[in-house]
């Protein structure tokens, strides 16, 4: 993360004219970046959904569209989105849903 970040291609991308560079781009990188939790134990996954938002979205971008609460709704909804094609345990994709479920609450 902090690689790309001191490389600025994050920046060059969240806040130009291509296809991330609007608040509906924004959700749009959320959402591609959800399902890399999958790769994750249940550990890292915690650990990417509490410090990605600043760690990754707010070093990447002099203008931020989204706060904290919407950056994870559209990460977990990115990684639901993407278990219709899940290859790791039921378990695991059940914790998923039940956070994804209740961060809409």
């Amino acid at each position: 993360m902090d690689r790309l970040y001191n490389q600025g291609k994050l920046k060059e991308h969240l806040d130009g004219k291509g296809l991330y560079g609007d608040r509906k781009g924004h959700l749009r990188f959320a959402r591609e970046t959800g399902p890399a939790l999958f790769d994750f134990d249940e550990q890292g996954r915690r650990c990417i959904e509490s410090e990605s938002y600043e760690r990754l979205y707010l070093k990447g971008t002099y203008k931020p569209a989204l706060s904290a609460e919407e950056w994870l709704n559209a990460l977990l909804q990115g990684a639901h989105d993407a278990s219709v094609s899940w290859s790791g345990t039921r378990k695991e994709l059940a914790a998923l849903e039940r956070k994804r479920a209740a961060s809409l609450v």
